[in-house]
């Protein structure tokens, strides 16, 4: 088990969400991925957890998910856990305004361009 201080502080301290972690709260379904913003907190714990380590590491929590997830939060105070909740739901909308949108750019690009006028 980590210290669960060092995790805190290493779950998001509001910064741009990796790839590696978004395909991690897709494999487990996280809530965070989901249209509704409000769940129980036992929903959000596993997602939360999973984001205070490297995402390599953190395949090793797989099995024991839910678990590690209840272990680790008892450790941290409600505060920072509301705190973190608030962070992953920003750093979420972040990753999600930054894919581009099916044809956004290039659709874009070639009604932009006189060169692709006469394509």
């Amino acid at each position: 088990m980590h210290n669960p201080q060092i995790v805190v502080d290493n779950v998001l301290a509001p910064k741009p969400l990796t790839l590696g972690q978004f395909a991690l709260l897709e494999r487990i379904r996280s809530p965070f991925l989901g249209e509704v913003k409000q769940y129980a907190f036992y929903e959000m714990l596993p997602s939360l957890y999973l984001l205070s380590m490297p995402p390599a590491e953190a395949l090793q929590h797989l099995d024991s998910l839910d678990a590690d997830a209840l272990q680790w939060a008892d450790a941290i105070d409600a505060a920072t856990i509301v705190a973190r909740i608030q962070e992953t739901n920003e750093a979420v909308d972040a990753f999600f305004k930054a894919i581009p949108k099916k044809g956004s750019d290039k659709e874009s690009a070639k009604k932009a361009s006189p060169a692709m006028a006469s394509c």
